[in-house]
């Protein structure tokens, strides 16, 4: 008797990785459904399809931190990198106001706030843990000011 391999889904917090991540599936010829969804709505999409079928996911930090959390399963990271924020860092660099930058209950990496510091850029970190705390983390990000 074989044993039966899990899919694998790959949930992405944003449209932009899944969009990304496409063709990169599709040049290796893997077999990897993509889903956009976050926190709260990944737990849920998770959910269902595990009732569907085996699955392997692949997330990325909180959503994949509130899957575990959340399912007591195991979910392959995607790591994040400082160079990820470079388009958005570049888009606002000439802005002059606060900039926020928002994770789920971790620290932003030291060379993220190299690259502010090296920019001239005033930035402040907010952290959150769900999706009620991100929005008061955005609420009191408008409130400091940030663009």
């Amino acid at each position: 008797m074989t044993e039966r391999s899990p899919k694998i889904c790959l949930i992405s917090p944003t449209e932009n990785l899944a969009r990304r991540a496409k063709p990169l599936i599709m040049r290796r010829g893997m077999d990897v459904r993509v889903e956009v969804a976050e926190l709260e709505a990944a737990v849920s999409l998770a959910k269902l399809l595990l009732t569907q079928n085996d699955y392997l996911f692949i997330s990325r930090r909180g959503t994949r931190d509130l899957l575990r959390k959340s399912l007591n399963i195991q979910v392959v990271n995607i790591p994040g990198e400082a160079s990820d924020y470079i388009p958005a860092i570049q888009q606002l660099r000439h802005e002059r106001g606060l900039i926020a930058f928002f994770s789920f209950e971790e620290e932003i990496s030291n060379e993220l706030r190299t690259i502010c510091y090296l920019l001239d850029l005033k930035m402040k970190h907010y952290c959150f843990s769900d999706s009620l705390s991100c929005q008061s983390a955005v609420q009191q990000a408008v409130a400091d000011g940030a663009a």
